[in-house]
């Protein structure tokens, strides 16, 4: 990322507001877990490749350990992305870190280890913003109070799909920029009635955004949104022409598992 892209982002979340698009009007690039096309999901990893890459954004999910650490980590349980099983929150961290979570993707990612949210913030500093998803339970005020910790107040936002985890952060460190994040709306067949569920619900629990579904995406919403002064991102875009879609609808941000296509694409 440039010098200039990277100060005007680091002005405007200074301001306590989300970042909409860039100077030149193109939206943010998200790399959803990382970029996890090109590495394992939510690893070291993938975090390194997206900042070689030069995203604006980069996205992972936090879990707790049985012992109470942050974990970076999407699912519930260690089985799909690593090569043990059982919950993320009966395992210590002495144990989620034992585990091979690179193999799984392809055999040069042997023995990637699954980081902690410390580990991956330190990482991002004053490279990237770091956009995290708040997945597992008892995970937001933990999160907040390390965003504060760390003084990343203004490198980092925080989103979840529990508009109660929202509010949570919001009381604990009402500096962090929060993301409402939808999967399938209220109303969903009535555009305007659900657009205006999503921003009544932003509004209500206080997040600065709203990132939804790429399917779920209106105009409405899109109108609605900016008139409430809400930055609008979606998520997950793979496809150039669907780049090309949400380039020209202005939205602020687009969470891609394809960060490089999408660079290429702005380029």
């Amino acid at each position: 990322m440039s010098t200039t892209r990277w100060f005007i982002l680091s002005i405007l979340m200074l301001a306590l507001l989300l970042t909409t698009t860039q100077s030149d009007g193109s939206p943010l690039v998200i790399a959803h877990r990382g970029a996890s096309s090109l590495a394992p999901e939510n690893t070291m990893a993938a975090v390194n490749a997206a900042l070689r890459l030069g995203v604006d954004v980069v996205e992972v999910d936090v879990h707790r350990s049985s012992d109470g650490e942050l974990v970076v980590i999407h699912d519930d349980t260690i089985d799909r992305t690593t090569n043990g099983q059982g919950a993320v929150n009966r395992l210590t961290l002495a144990e989620i870190k034992a585990l091979d979570a690179g193999s799984w993707f392809e055999s040069s990612f042997e023995n990637e280890r699954i980081p902690t949210l410390r580990e991956v913030m330190e990482t991002v500093r004053n490279k990237a913003t770091l956009l995290i998803e708040l997945k597992g339970k008892r995970t937001e005020v933990r999160t907040a109070e390390l965003v504060q910790e760390l003084g990343m107040a203004d490198q980092v936002i925080i989103q979840s799909f529990d508009f109660q985890q929202i509010q949570k952060v919001k009381e604990r460190a009402p500096e962090i920029p929060t993301v409402f994040l939808v999967r399938t709306p209220e109303h969903n067949s009535e555009p305007k009635r659900a657009a205006s569920w999503m921003a009544n619900t932003a509004d209500y629990v206080g997040a600065d955004g709203i990132a939804v579904r790429h399917t779920s995406y209106t105009s409405e919403l899109a109108k609605l949104a900016s008139e409430r002064g809400l930055d609008l991102y979606v998520w997950t875009v793979n496809e150039k022409s669907q780049f090309r879609r949400f380039i020209k609808a202005g939205v602020q941000g687009i969470i891609t598992d394809r960060p490089q296509d999408l660079l290429s694409l702005l380029d």
